[in-house]
This record gives structure tokens, sequence and C-alpha cells, in this order.
């Protein structure tokens, strides 16, 4: 295997997730997130996952139906 040589390989290996990292702090700095903010993050997360539940539930019962109606037991 040939040896990679020369700093774009050391760049894209070690530059970019550092990089990346920076571009992270700098977005924390300027995300204004206080007690109010919190909250309605926490509701709308837990509206989403009572959402992908239903929808779970929803897909598992077509499903079965399918089955069902493919055996023709219904």
């Amino acid at each position: 295997m040939e040896q990679v040589r020369g700093w774009k390989p050391m760049f894209l290996m070690f530059g970019m997730p550092i990089l990346g990292w920076i571009c992270n702090i700098i977005a924390m700095k300027f995300y204004e997130l206080d007690r109010e903010r919190m909250v309605q993050v926490q509701i709308t997360g837990s509206g989403r996952r009572e959402l992908k539940e239903k929808k779970k539930a929803w897909e598992t019962y077509a499903r079965a139906v399918s089955i069902l109606c493919w055996e023709g037991s219904l």
C-alpha cells in the first residue's frame, strides 16, 4: 500500500473535524436557550415520540390485516 504524503490528507483527517467543532461552538454560543425555550423543546420532542408510536402501531395493524387478507382469513 502506498504511503500518502503531504498536508491534504492530514487536513482532511484532523482539520475538518476541528473546523466542525469550532463551527458547532460558535453556533451554540449564539443559540438562546432559557427555561421557557427548554420546556418548549421538551414538549415538541414528546409530541413527536407519541406520533412515532402511533404510526408504528398503525403500521403493525396494517401489516397484520394485510397478512390475514392474503391468507384468506378475512
